[in-house]
């Protein structure tokens, strides 16, 4: 029998993700001396279920279902750089196309408005 010095109510259903490290094992119980089940690859969003204070294990839920443990220190409550990293990127891009919309009007009209001043100086130079 498992015994938690957490309460399991404090983390139920509490989102966490793999920390940046490139992967981390999974293991079938609370410590390292049981074998690993799997491996998670960082990124990876996980729900944390309750902690195992004494071995600073931690009791998840990952993406496909399987609850396991995984050491405490591999959980992040950000999300990954990797998946940061990429919602940046597409952040830059919408903002980039949205520049290059506005830029483009407005060349034009910056243009025809010195078309206009310069039209405006020749009839004034012609007084």
């Amino acid at each position: 029998m498992l015994s938690f010095s957490t309460p399991l109510g404090a983390y139920i259903e509490d989102k966490r993700y793999i920390s940046d490290e490139l992967s981390t094992y999974i293991h079938s119980c609370s410590d390292n001396q049981y074998r690993m089940a799997g491996i998670l690859n960082s990124g990876k969003a996980v729900t944390l279920l309750s902690v195992n204070d004494s071995t600073d294990y931690s009791y998840i839920r990952d993406p496909k279902g399987c609850i396991t443990w995984i050491p405490l220190e591999h959980l992040s409550q950000k999300l990954s750089l990797r998946t940061r990293v990429l919602e940046l990127e597409k952040q830059v891009k919408t903002l980039t196309d949205k520049l290059i919309n506005i830029e483009n009007p407005w060349n034009q009209r910056t243009e025809e408005m010195q078309q206009k001043v310069e039209a405006i100086g020749s009839t004034i130079s012609r007084f």
